[in-house]
């Protein structure tokens, strides 16, 4: 491409790029937005503390989290909701640049560890529409990926304390979304290379249960524990509601969902889906071991494909993947594979209605197309042709 017209090309990328901070910070920070899911936390934790049943399918949105949460949740009663909704306003906004910033530190990356802008600011324009919607709603996808990543980087760690911290990190991601359970195969690679492994896991898996421990304490002061096992049986009843309430939803890409639309709704409900795809993510994760980049991609990916609830949001955490894809974008506007994939992401976070109309969109969910596209930009972002067959750029 020529030069000049390469020049012109970040350039309105990075007017773009501006575009969307402006608009973000004009209308989420500075103007209310709907935070549905904030919200839902913030009224859970409310009849928490009022001994109230959190878990109400007649809710408009229902709270689905496990009742451990609230162990740490609980003070959000006190808060006024406005300075609640600020206050993560601000966390959600940094948190694009939080999770570069581990990529960059962290467990074996090839991204290098400097900043570049013009990877940046396509990646910003590429990945605006999910971080947007995460923001709107008050979700917290992002913050939980970051935790995840700060994990690996603290299990890597020379002291005790650190390794300890990072299986609290992610007992805690666990507690807010029980389908981060998926990522804890990845989790436990980072350290392969590194001497005391099995220490190392130990002193993770002690973490984790040192802080279900104290969220337990936390929950018996302000309930009881005869509060603590009746709220989870509670949660354990009402999660298949909530599931059978949204999962046919055209909105719901997760495999659970297209088994249902194919008429298989019982392989994606049963009991057993939980281990068997636990096993098949381990797995994949155990062959990629050496390419821990890939790995984190294919975790994601499987995480939110098993999931029965799989929404557009979810998938902003494919942050770094971007980043990837744009990096190699900059270095060779020629490569074919960064465009392919950086085009199935783009498809994807300009899928609507608008664009579309309602049929087509409606196609869009029923095939789950945003995983087909995932994969194949995880593909494009991985593999090149001018390398050895097997080998990940």
């Amino acid at each position: 491409m020529h030069s000049r017209w390469w020049k012109l090309f970040w350039g309105a990328l990075a007017v773009v790029a501006g575009f969307y901070v402006a608009r973000h910070v004009l209308l989420v920070i500075l103007v209310e937005g709907e935070r549905v899911d904030l919200d839902i936390l913030v009224r859970a934790a409310r009849r928490f503390a009022a001994g109230e049943s959190m878990y109400r399918i007649d809710d408009p949105f229902e709270h689905t989290k496990p009742p451990l949460l609230m162990g740490i949740l609980f003070p959000l009663a006190s808060l006024a909701q406005f300075w609640v909704r600020k206050l993560w306003d601000l966390v959600i906004f940094i948190m694009p640049v939080l999770i570069l910033r581990e990529a960059f530190l962290g467990w074996g990356s090839e991204l290098g560890g400097k900043w570049r802008w013009r990877p940046l600011v396509l990646t910003w324009a590429l990945m605006y529409p999910f971080w947007y919607r995460e923001a709107e709603y008050g979700q917290f996808n992002l913050f939980i990926f970051w935790l995840i990543l700060v994990g690996a980087r603290w299990i890597r760690g020379p002291h005790r304390w650190l390794q300890l911290a990072a299986g609290a990190l992610a007992a805690l991601t666990m507690v807010i979304k029980p389908t981060q359970l998926y990522l804890v195969p990845w989790l436990a690679i980072v350290a392969l290379d590194l001497p005391s492994l099995r220490s190392r896991l130990w002193h993770a898996f002690g973490g984790g249960v040192l802080l279900i421990f104290l969220l337990a304490l936390s929950y018996f002061r302000v309930r009881s524990p005869a509060a603590l096992i009746d709220d989870h049986l509670e949660w354990l009843r009402f999660v298949p509601t909530t599931t059978a309430k949204h999962l046919m939803g055209a909105n719901n890409y997760g495999i659970p969902t297209l088994l249902s639309r194919l008429g298989l709704h019982g392989w994606g409900t049963s009991p057993a889906f939980l281990p068997i795809t636990l096993l098949v993510t381990s797995g994949v994760v155990w062959l990629l071991r050496r390419r821990r980049e890939l790995a984190l991609d294919c975790s994601l990916l499987l995480m939110l494909a098993f999931s029965p609830m799989s929404w557009r949001a979810n998938f902003g955490v494919f942050l770094v993947l971007a980043y990837r894809l744009s990096l190699r974008i900059e270095r060779s506007g020629r490569d074919l594979r960064a465009w392919v994939g950086l085009l199935c992401m783009l498809v994807f976070a300009k899928a609507s209605e608008y664009w579309l109309g309602v049929p087509l969109m409606n196609a869009f969910g029923y095939v789950a197309a945003p995983l087909w596209l995932m994969s194949v930009a995880i593909y494009c972002g991985h593999f090149r042709r001018d390398q050895p067959s097997g080998v990940p750029a």
